[in-house]
C-alpha cells in the first residue's frame, strides 16, 4: 500500500523536478531581478546619454569663410578673405542646457519607477509560488487519504460489505483530487518559469520556505503616495515642458554675428597714397538679427504651452488614480486581515475535529460514504480558502508598498 502511494506521488511530482532548482530568498530574488533587468540597463544608458549630452548644450553653427577675387574696389584685381560666426543670444544656450538637465532628471526618476515595479512583481510572484506549494501539500495529503479510502472501498465491495456505488464514488473522488493536484503542479511549473524570467537568469530558482503569516506593518498615511516616482515623472514632464517654452521664447531674441575680413585695395587711396596688391587692409563687422515675431515661432510657442497643460492634466489624473488606489487598497487590506483572522481563530481549529469525527462516525456506521466525503471536502475547502486569502493579502501588501514610499 505504501509503495503504491509513493509511486503515485513520484509520478505526480516528477514534472516539477525534471530540472535542478535552487532555493533563493526574497531579497536575493529582488537583487537579481534589478541587476539583470534589460529595461533598467537601457534606462541607465539613457541617463548616461543625457549626462553626456548636457555638455553639448552650447551648439554653434558652422563658421563662414569666403574668398573674393576681382574688381572689388576699382579696375584693379583685388582679393578679399572673410570669416564670420553667428551665435544665438546667450539666453538660448542657457535654456538648452536646462532642458537637457530636465531630461537627465527624468531619466533618473524613470529608473526609480522601474525598480519599484520590478520589486512589486518579484514579491507577488515569490509569495504566490509559496502559496501554490502549500496547496500542493494540501492536495497531496488529500490524494493519499482518498487513495487509502478507495482501496478500502474496493475491499469492502469484494467482501460484499458495500455496493458498487460506494466503490465507484470513492474512485471518482480520488480522481477529482488527482486532477486538482495535476493542475497545481502545472501552475507551479508555469509560475517558476515566470519567476525565472523576472530574475533574468539561466538558473531555475524557487522561493525558499519561509513564514507566510508575517506581514510588514502598514500605516495609513494617504499623503505618502505623493512621493511616488510615477508622480515625480509627470512633474518632471511639466518642468521639461515649461523649460521648452522658455527656450522657444528665447529664440525671439536676436542672433548675433561677428566677422573679420582682410583685403587688398590697389591704387590711390583716400590719403592720396598709391597702394600695391601686397598691402592688406583689415576690417571687423558686427551684426544683429531681426526676429519675425509674427512668424512660425509664435505657433511653436503656443503649441509648447499646450504641452504644459497636457502634462499638468496627466499629473492631476494620476494623482487622483493613486489616491483612490491607496484608499481602496487599505480598505481591502483591512477586510482581508479581518477575514484571515476569523479563519485562523474559528475555521482552522475545526479541521482536526471535522476529520476525526468523520472517521469515527463512518467507522461506527453513523454516517455513510457520501456524508464522509462531504465532511472531508469541507475541511479541504476551509484550508484552500485560507491559502487563497493569504495569497490575496500578500498581493495587496506588496501593492501598498509599491504605492507608498517604502
Amino acid at each position: 500500500m505504501k509503495q503504491y502511494i509513493l509511486c503515485i506521488l513520484f509520478c505526480l511530482m516528477a514534472p516539477l523536478y525534471l530540472h535542478a532548482t535552487e532555493y533563493i530568498s526574497l531579497k536575493s530574488a529582488i537583487d537579481s531581478a534589478l541587476a539583470h533587468n534589460m529595461e533598467i540597463k537601457n534606462q541607465e544608458l539613457l541617463k548616461d546619454y543625457y549626462q553626456r549630452l548636457k555638455g553639448g548644450s552650447l551648439t554653434l553653427p558652422q563658421a563662414g569663410f569666403t574668398f573674393e577675387a576681382g574688381q572689388i574696389n576699382s579696375a584693379y584685381t583685388d582679393t578679399k578673405l572673410s570669416i564670420s560666426q553667428t551665435i544665438q543670444f546667450p539666453t538660448v544656450y542657457t535654456h538648452q542646457k536646462n532642458l537637457l538637465k530636465d531630461e537627465w532628471d527624468a531619466s533618473i526618476i524613470g529608473i526609480a519607477l522601474t525598480k519599484k515595479q520590478i520589486k512589486k512583481a518579484v514579491t507577488q510572484m515569490y509569495y504566490h509560488i509559496l502559496i501554490l506549494k502549500e496547496k500542493e501539500r494540501l492536495f497531496l495529503y488529500s490524494d493519499s487519504m482518498y487513495s487509502v479510502f478507495s482501496n478500502k472501498a474496493k475491499m469492502r465491495f469484494q467482501k460484499g460489505e458495500s455496493n458498487i456505488i460506494e466503490k465507484n464514488s470513492a474512485e471518482a473522488e480520488r480522481g477529482k483530487i488527482t486532477l486538482q493536484l495535476h493542475a497545481i503542479h502545472n501552475d507551479i511549473e508555469l509560475h517558476v518559469l515566470r519567476f525565472q524570467l523576472l530574475l533574468h537568469t539561466q538558473t531555475i530558482y524557487t522561493p525558499e520556505q519561509q513564514s507566510l503569516y508575517d506581514f510588514p506593518s502598514i500605516f495609513k498615511d494617504t499623503t505618502e503616495f505623493q512621493n511616488h516616482p510615477l508622480l515625480k515623472l509627470y512633474q518632471a514632464n511639466i518642468q521639461k515642458a515649461q523649460t521648452n517654452v522658455s527656450l522657444e521664447k528665447a529664440k525671439f531674441l536676436p542672433e548675433l554675428s561677428i566677422g573679420i575680413s582682410n583685403q587688398s585695395i590697389q591704387g590711390i587711396g583716400a590719403d592720396n597714397v598709391s597702394y600695391p596688391a601686397s598691402q592688406r587692409f583689415n576690417a571687423i563687422s558686427v551684426g544683429i538679427g531681426i526676429p519675425h515675431i509674427f512668424g512660425a515661432q509664435s505657433s511653436i510657442i503656443e503649441a509648447s504651452e499646450t504641452q504644459i497643460k497636457i502634462a499638468e492634466h496627466q499629473l492631476l489624473s494620476e494623482q487622483e488614480k493613486l489616491y483612490h488606489d491607496i484608499q481602496s487598497s487599505f480598505a481591502t487590506y483591512q477586510t482581508d486581515s479581518i477575514s484571515l483572522e476569523f479563519l485562523q481563530k474559528h475555521q482552522l481549529p475545526l479541521i482536526p475535529e471535522i476529520k476525526n469525527a468523520a472517521e469515527k462516525q463512518y467507522a461506527s456506521g453513523e454516517i455513510d460514504f457520501f456524508q464522509w466525503v462531504l465532511l472531508q471536502n469541507q475541511a479541504i475547502t476551509i484550508q484552500n480558502n485560507y491559502l487563497d486569502m493569504l495569497n490575496e493579502l500578500h498581493s495587496i501588501v506588496s501593492h501598498i508598498q509599491y504605492i507608498l514610499a517604502q
